[in-house]
């Protein structure tokens, strides 16, 4: 049975970079029919693989649209084998250090996720209880593994993807002296987002063991006015290259275990919904013939799709 990934960005910059090779994810738009589910999904085929994708309402994690509970909604309504939270984090290593480790557009990987905001403040020193839970093995493994493999250019610059310890947190992070605590009080960090810890919470709610967070450097967590914005886009890009580098490999996520029902048809709806595009037309990346399921953070898409090729 082929595997389905669910795949949840968090701002439009990540969003198109998911969805703008029409070739490589062959989607449509549908709804879950969860009556608290406000979410617009792309269901179809992300390379050799089922994939579900949305865009969160809200950044973060403890908001009524964020990651928790949007992401337990997602889960309930498409029954996923694994969640993968995509886009954009800040880095550790300025660029402007004498021997920088990282670059905008490096990809950062989740071996481990540190939620840093939960603990306990006394004579003024915070005492962290957050938890540091790990990633799934075989998300890791495979991704670990093809990272050797990738290869894409920045400026000149082949960009790295490196695994390592991720935090998370609510806050955005755009100060010195704070971005200076966070790595002070967790030295192995690779960098930071906003929305890893609710998705471990929700996977762990629902019983899924596979989960990962893949995200690019687009800022350092400090001066983040200057090219915000390109930055953002370079960052997106380049995580959405190594994504497709993944999934474009048929045994990529073989040894997934498979949290679908067996009776049910494969990329439909658990309940129901059997609009399926006929994929008329469309480059087959592989020979898996999955769908693939993708959404993002407060995109609307209206209208009929098209099949015929890229937005």
């Amino acid at each position: 049975m082929s595997k389905r990934i669910l795949i949840v960005t968090a701002n439009e910059h990540e969003t198109q970079a998911i969805l703008g090779d029409r070739n490589f994810f062959e989607y449509e738009e549908k709804r879950s029919s969860l009556n608290s589910d406000a979410n617009f999904y792309h269901v179809g085929k992300f390379g050799c693989y089922n994939a579900v994708h949305f865009e969160l309402i809200d950044q973060g994690t403890i908001k009524a649209d964020s990651s928790i509970l949007s992401i337990y909604d997602a889960i309930e309504a498409w029954q996923p084998d694994a969640v993968i939270l995509f886009g954009i984090a800040f880095g550790k290593d300025n660029e402007e250090m004498p021997d920088p480790r990282q670059h905008i557009g490096d990809v950062l990987i989740s071996k481990m996720v540190a939620d840093y905001e939960s603990g306990k403040i006394k004579n003024g020193i915070q005492q962290s209880d957050g938890s540091n839970p790990e990633s799934g093995r075989h998300l890791v493994s495979a991704f670990q593994n093809y990272k050797k493999t990738w290869h894409y250019s920045i400026n000149g610059r082949e960009a790295e993807a490196v695994i390592g310890l991720m935090l998370s947190g609510d806050k955005v992070v755009d100060d010195k002296e704070f971005k200076s605590y966070l790595f002070a009080n967790y030295p192995r960090a690779i960098g930071g987002e906003m929305e890893g810890r609710g998705a471990y919470s929700a996977c762990r709610r629902k019983g899924i063991d596979e989960w990962i967070i893949v995200k690019a450097i687009c800022d350092w967590g400090e001066n983040k006015g200057s090219n915000k914005r390109e930055n953002q886009i370079t960052a997106s890009e380049s995580a959405a290259s190594f994504l497709r580098h993944v999934f474009s490999k048929p045994e990529a996520f073989d040894k997934l275990p498979s949290k679908q029902d067996p009776n049910s048809r494969s990329g439909e709806h658990k309940q129901g919904n059997t609009n399926k595009p006929s994929g008329q037309g469309l480059m087959q990346v592989c020979g898996n013939s999955a769908d693939t399921i993708i959404a993002t953070q407060g995109s609307v898409i209206y209208g009929g799709i098209n099949f015929g090729g890229k937005q």
